[in-house]
């Protein structure tokens, strides 16, 4: 469902009063809750988030206030050893545009004038003996740590870090299996998935359509360092640009004292011959976290990202980086604040979240 932008004041006004009654209602922390395994000791749970983010762009031309919002409603029951969830999202998109400066272009985000009511997750789930779930459904991609952790409550900085976008679908329809085991004596999960992404999220090279396979595995550091490190990766059928392509990703998150470091490194490896970008799309980026107190936090992140092809699909091998320097103020659990400044190459943008979870 879309909706114009007339309807957008009533949109906000209500949606935070519905969102205010509810946190009100009941609210619990929630700030450790993950995508994938969040309240399995009960049985039926109904919460939901709300984040209000705002971007102000410092870039030649006028200045640009960009106001966005992000809902979603979160729904599971439990019975014997069988699961449903869903997580139904209403939220403005953001697009990303491409500005052509001299011999460079420049990413920046915009605001998109439509609204998107969807599911973004809806699945159900079978509990094997020896820590085995099989999962069917419409599903996230477990790919790094970014996009199955996508809740803006427990996320540091406002933006996602462009090297964790439009390389690999969001989601899919289809299945996964997941399997915690041990690995030298320490925890470690694993997933093995396939199915088809949305032609929206993902389009094909043609009216075949798309698909794709892959697997993510992680595990614990050591006993003397609390933190985890995975690896991903993602095969994709007939994909619009790179056709039939291998996409491998490493992520690392460490907790040090008073400092959460995380990061991500994800590649293009290999394409079909016939690819319409002959260049290697690749990105990495590196997030640090300082706990000053409980409640107060300051960020730094490194995002690099290499565009192996432009919106016309002409091949452009620049590589474009971002300075991310950010303030977080967490007074309570289930509520944050996020304000960072985005250096990029050639504009400057600050940006500003207020997010929270309720549950009943």
């Amino acid at each position: 469902m879309t909706l114009g932008p007339s309807t957008q004041g009533n949109i906000f006004s209500r949606l935070i009063v519905l969102c205010l009654l509810a946190g009100s209602w009941g609210l619990f922390p929630l700030h450790e809750a993950k995508a994938n395994n969040t309240w399995l000791d009960q049985d039926i749970e109904v919460a939901g988030y709300f984040a209000f983010s705002s971007a102000f762009q410092d870039a030649p031309g006028p200045s640009r206030f960009l106001p966005f919002m992000d809902s979603g409603l979160l729904v599971g029951k439990n019975w014997g050893n069988w699961r449903i969830f869903s997580e139904l999202e209403f939220e403005q998109k953001k697009e990303v545009r491409v500005d052509h400066r001299s011999s460079r272009r420049v990413f920046r985000i915009q605001r998109s004038h439509q609204f998107v009511f969807e599911p973004e997750r809806l699945w159900l789930q079978y509990s094997f003996p020896k820590a085995t779930r099989l999962r069917v459904g419409q599903i996230l991609t477990s790919f790094g740590i970014w996009n199955p952790q996508h809740f803006p409550s427990i996320t540091n900085v406002v933006n996602r870090p462009r090297a964790t976008m439009s390389l690999y679908p969001e989601h899919f329809l289809g299945g996964e299996i997941h399997k915690e085991t041990k690995l030298f004596g320490h925890p470690t999960s694993a997933i093995f998935y396939g199915g088809t992404p949305s032609s929206s999220d993902f389009p094909s090279r043609d009216s075949l359509g798309n698909g794709v396979i892959g697997g993510y595995g992680k595990t614990r550091l050591g006993k003397m360092i609390s933190g985890n490190i995975g690896v991903s990766g993602v095969y994709l059928f007939n994909h619009q640009v790179w056709g039939n392509a291998f996409i491998l990703g490493s992520d690392l998150k460490m907790i040090l004292g008073p400092f959460d470091l995380q990061a991500e490194y994800i590649r293009v490896v290999s394409r079909s011959d016939n690819a319409l970008s002959s260049r290697t799309p690749q990105g990495s980026y590196l997030q640090g976290l300082w706990h000053i107190t409980q409640q107060w936090g300051l960020l730094y992140q490194w995002d690099q990202i290499l565009a192996g092809f432009s919106d016309n699909f002409d091949d452009t091998p620049e590589t474009q980086t971002i300075h991310t320097f950010g303030l977080l103020y967490t007074p309570k659990p289930w509520l944050r604040l996020k304000t960072d400044w985005e250096k990029h190459e050639g504009f400057s943008q600050w940006d500003f979240e207020l997010s929270f979870y309720f549950s009943s």
